[in-house]
C-alpha cells in the first residue's frame, strides 16, 4: 500500500500524527479528527489541495536528517499521479471506519 510504504512513517499506523518519523516541529494532523473528515467528504476542493500538498509538499521549511525540506516534503518525484489519487481515496475511506455517535440520552 502506498501509504504504509511513503507516509505513515510521519502520518503513523492509524493515520493519527504520530508516527515514529514526525518532527516536532512541524507534527502531522490526525485524520480521523472531524475537521479533516469534514474537509474530506464534504468540501470538493479537500482532494485536489491534498494533490498538490502531497506532489509539491507543504509546510515551513525544518531541518531534516537528510537535509532541509518542507514539513510536508513533496513526493511528485516518488509518486506517480495514480499513487498520489490512491493516497487520497485511502483518507477519504476512513469515514467509513469512525464509530457511529452515540444518541443523546443513551
Amino acid at each position: 500500500m502506498v501509504f504504509a510504504a511513503h507516509c505513515q512513517r510521519c502520518h503513523g499506523e492509524n493515520v493519527d500524527g504520530r508516527g515514529p518519523d514526525v518532527s516536532p516541529e512541524a507534527p502531522c494532523h490526525d485524520f480521523h479528527a472531524f475537521d479533516k473528515r469534514f474537509a474530506v467528504t464534504l468540501h470538493r476542493g479537500a482532494p485536489k489541495a491534498w494533490f498538490a500538498k502531497i506532489r509539491d509538499g507543504h509546510g515551513p521549511t525544518i531541518e531534516y536528517p537528510s537535509g532541509p525540506s518542507s514539513a510536508m516534503p513533496p513526493f511528485g518525484q516518488t509518486l506517480s499521479n495514480e499513487q498520489i489519487w490512491l493516497v487520497i481515496t485511502y483518507l477519504q475511506s476512513l469515514d467509513m471506519y469512525v464509530p457511529e455517535p452515540t444518541p443523546a440520552g443513551a
